[in-house]
């Protein structure tokens, strides 16, 4: 596990309504097969069915994160740093018996690599005297190269007290918290409407009372030489 400063930020970009939850204070941590990818939940073991995850990325600025997220051109950038994160997750770990969490940066590897390497895990996952929440975790934090251009960093809750269910896993879990105090800047797609960027400002200053800086990205501004 590669340990992450507490100063380091981390981005995610989301719908407006979705950021506007955060800020609320819910943090939705979501079971991977929620996910498009199927390579998330395609190691079965006894504890797949108890591991929740968000996702955050380190890429400040990123075009490709801004299309993939943000495709009506509506999301928002929120920002928080690593020692915020962590504080949000200790916090409910402590005060709901049976959970356990990690932030952890994920490892991209090539295909090879990343099949050998699950196949491993997946060996360590059916054998009762080293099966473990933990392996269940480290599956999460390895992806295949394609995806690269995330950066991610991965928020994992396990709720030891959840139980299998015939017909389906429970979708996520909502984390209460201070979400005001958590995230410390909101930034818009730049190819939003200033008019639509004009009406978000003035609901999450006005209405939410954020205090922290609120702006359209200038990724695609260009200054004049």
């Amino acid at each position: 596990m590669v340990k992450i400063s507490e100063n380091k930020y981390l981005y995610r970009i989301m719908r407006f309504d979705h950021a506007v939850q955060v800020l609320k204070g819910t943090l939705f941590f979501s079971h991977p097969s929620q996910w498009e990818d199927p390579y998330e939940t395609h190691v079965k073991h006894s504890y797949d069915h108890a591991i929740f995850a968000q996702c955050w990325t380190t890429a400040s600025m990123s075009d490709a994160m801004w299309r993939i997220y943000s495709p009506n051109f509506l999301g928002v950038r929120l920002r928080t740093r690593v020692g915020k994160l962590t504080q949000a997750m200790q916090a409910y770990t402590a005060n709901n018996k049976g959970f356990k969490r990690r932030l952890e940066k994920v490892r991209y590897l090539g295909q090879a690599d990343y099949k050998k390497e699950t196949v491993q895990l997946e060996s360590l996952m059916t054998d009762s005297d080293f099966s473990s929440p933990s392996l269940g975790a480290d599956l999460l934090c390895i992806k295949r190269s394609a995806f690269e251009h995330e950066s991610e960093v991965r928020a994992i809750l396990f709720n030891s007290n959840a139980e299998r269910k015939e017909g389906g896993v429970l979708k996520g879990i909502a984390v209460d918290f201070d979400g005001i105090d958590l995230i410390d800047s909101i930034l818009f797609d730049p190819r939003a409407p200033d008019e639509i960027c004009h009406a978000m400002r003035h609901y999450l200053k006005e209405v939410l009372k954020f205090p922290g800086a609120v702006r359209k990205s200038k990724l695609y501004t260009v200054k004049p030489r």
